[in-house]
């Protein structure tokens, strides 16, 4: 058995804040929320402090964080929001780690018959699900397709219906409104009983890094600096991966032989 250590690179200067009721206030993709709430639950076991979670689309989110600086950590489905914070001057580089990777999936109902078998054949369904253009999901699904070479296609001749975020796609497969959709892989584990995976992209079709990164928006709060540094920790890692998401490959990740002791039975 292994022990994972996670460092984040030193990214953020950690400082002690002991327990308070002060509100903590995260912003985080919907794909990412399950993880996330089991990981507050267990942080708030040996914290007092009071997290507010708000979970919603990154690109609304993100231009949130630019007009107010409303929240103290973001955890977007992609990088591009907060690449766009650091040219808006709105972080730093040294404030945003890529820290949890996904990956992306074609997916029906567990009841829907399909002749669709990838991404490749997309076209021959009915009807698609997908998130609109500016979600990271949606972003995601377009590239895809577009090297695929039939994304004209499947707009051309199929049911396109567009949604808000990845939950809502989700929920569309789940209840069967329609024959193929594209979410992510964490989407299927954890959507057994509704829903199942035809296949993942074909090589070179989705060059995008799959990536959420934490970004630390408010250096200020003690208590934010503090739950980034929980986020670093061994469990934090062990429950993400629980939900089928992988530690990113450029988080320094230190793997530690756990001593094992064998007791002889004594006559």
């Amino acid at each position: 058995m292994k022990k994972i250590i996670i460092l984040l690179c030193g990214m953020f200067l950690l400082t002690g804040c002991g327990n308070s009721n002060e509100k903590l206030k995260i912003y985080a993709a919907s794909s990412i929320e399950t993880p996330l709430r089991e990981i507050i639950k267990e942080y708030n076991e040996s914290d007092s402090t009071e997290v507010a979670l708000n979970i919603g689309e990154s690109d609304n989110m993100a231009d949130s964080i630019s007009g107010s600086k409303s929240c103290d950590i973001f955890i977007p489905d992609s990088l591009k929001q907060t690449d766009e914070l650091i040219d808006d001057e709105v972080l730093t580089e040294d404030k945003v780690m890529p820290y949890v990777d996904n990956r992306v999936v074609l997916v029906k109902n567990i009841n829907t018959k399909t002749d669709v078998t990838g991404f490749e054949n997309a076209n021959q369904a009915r009807s698609i699900a997908i998130a609109k253009a500016g979600v990271p999901i949606g972003d995601y699904a377009r590239e895809i397709f577009i090297n695929a070479g039939n994304l004209e296609d499947i707009l051309k001749n199929i049911k396109v219906k567009e949604y808000e975020s990845d939950a809502e796609v989700v929920e569309a497969i789940c209840k069967n409104e329609a024959e193929i959709g594209v979410v992510y892989a964490t989407d299927v584990a954890m959507n057994t009983d509704n829903m199942q995976a035809l296949s993942e992209p074909p090589k070179d079709t989705l060059n995008t890094p799959v990536t959420y990164p934490v970004a630390l928006v408010n250096g200020d709060n003690p208590y934010a600096v503090d739950f980034t540094e929980f986020l670093s920790t061994q469990r934090a890692a062990e429950i993400f991966e629980k939900y089928g998401f992988s530690i990113n490959e450029n988080v320094q990740i230190e793997y530690v032989e756990e001593l094992q002791t064998e007791t002889e039975a004594v006559d």
